[in-house]
């Protein structure tokens, strides 16, 4: 996980479509919120492109618990920040791609981008009705899995679509498919790689002009490239949801309900398999002043386990802000906790993290940041394997 580089997506949309923009940790905050919340945001006109140098230090780039390996890291790159608002409708991109040099880990070092374009409008198709397509791509290193700590290289594509049709004063449906890639570049993972396929259909009720009520069901397949270390998979979910916007102050969208995934080859008749567990999924943003917001994101699900056949579940909390301290001076800092619950294997392991960063304007164009990120990784039954990271970093900024 790299809070520094969510925080940066963060800062820059003040908490609009961050599921598009980190295809990570920040998944936990659902595609149904993600849409109700970039179609009530008031996105303003933006072009900025922004060079960037950072130098970092990590004493743990492997992630071991002996034999730990420290390591100076040197990234540059550029930054994209474009959103364009037209007669019905708004669109936009938001990404980065830089270049990463590893000293002490020459197969680490890499180009690697974070991209993520999206454009949504009213389509008259059938009354008052409103489309959105997102689409994302990025490559990045880092350690596979918590049961398996090696860094690789994958790359992640997704797109989705949404339609929502509001024919109805009171009432509307959601309608929804995304295609999720995931492909391993390394020849060891390969065959880990897989891609995915999601249907939802969320039907609403507009309670006030401020609460929505509805259900929230999916569908979704997953194939592997191969059956190797993991088996395909079917999943039924059903989340009842409120999503209640008191204000541009304050948003809070939950979801609570259960998933079943039936799995083949393999996997089948492995813990968990064919079970109805819960699910949940809680975004809540409040900028109680001009100068101050955060972000409680939370999320239970269940997930293919990195480990071995079958499944898990994963609890997933985080608490990030941002406080403009001064006009030049403004900091981030985040705390979060990743709890996984094997059900096949003994690698249950709880990841606790903490970051914070400040940034100061030297002008408008240029600036400077610095910051810190602990982790600390607690296995349940493997007590031998826990680990901890400390990275810092320093950074330079110039925007055109």
């Amino acid at each position: 996980m790299d809070m520094r580089s969510i925080s940066r997506s963060f800062k820059v949309v003040a908490g609009v479509l961050i599921s598009s923009i980190c295809m990570s940790q920040l998944q936990a905050q659902s595609f149904l919120s993600e849409y109700f919340e970039t179609a009530a945001a008031a996105i303003p006109n933006k072009l900025s492109l922004s060079a960037f140098e950072e130098v970092r230090y990590n004493d743990n780039i492997h992630n071991r618990a002996n034999n730990q390996v420290g390591s100076f890291i040197n990234e540059c790159g550029l930054s994209l920040d474009w959103y364009k608002n037209y007669e019905n409708g708004k669109y936009g991109v938001v990404g980065d791609i830089s270049y990463e040099y590893y000293a002490k880990s020459s197969d680490d070092t890499e180009f690697k981008w974070n991209i993520s374009p999206f454009i949504m409008g009213g389509i008259d198709l059938l009354g008052n009705d409103r489309l959105m397509l997102t689409l994302s791509s990025r490559s990045v290193n880092e350690r596979y899995d918590s049961s398996d700590t090696n860094r690789t290289t994958h790359i992640d594509n997704r797109i989705g679509l949404t339609y929502d049709l509001l024919k109805f004063a009171r009432w509307g449906v959601v309608l929804s498919s995304q295609y999720f890639n995931k492909y391993y570049t390394d020849s060891d993972y390969k065959d880990k790689s897989y891609q995915s396929y999601k249907f939802g259909a969320a039907p609403y009720y507009n309670l006030t002009d401020k609460i929505k009520l509805g259900i929230n069901s999916s569908y979704s397949e997953k194939k592997y490239r191969n059956s190797k270390s993991h088996n395909d998979s079917k999943t039924y979910e059903v989340k009842p949801f409120i999503d209640y916007r008191q204000s541009s102050k304050f948003t809070v969208h939950l979801g609570v309900g259960a998933s079943r995934t039936e799995y083949t080859g393999r996997s089948e008749g492995t813990n968990g398999d064919g079970d109805w567990e819960p699910v949940a999924n809680m975004t809540f943003r409040y900028f109680p002043v001009t100068n101050f917001y955060f972000t409680y994101i939370s999320s239970l699900e269940w997930e293919d386990t990195g480990s071995g056949r079958g499944g898990r579940v994963s609890y997933y909390n985080s608490l990030r802000a941002t406080w403009q301290i001064t006009h030049r001076i403004s900091f981030s800092p985040g705390v979060s906790m990743d709890m996984r619950d094997e059900r096949n294997t003994m690698y249950d392991c709880t990841e606790y993290a903490f970051f914070a960063n400040l940034d100061y304007k030297f002008s408008s164009r240029f600036s400077a940041y610095l910051g810190y990120e602990y982790e600390k990784n607690k296995y349940k039954y493997l007590s031998n394997k826990d680990y901890d990271v400390n990275e810092c970093w320093l950074g330079v900024k110039f925007t055109y």
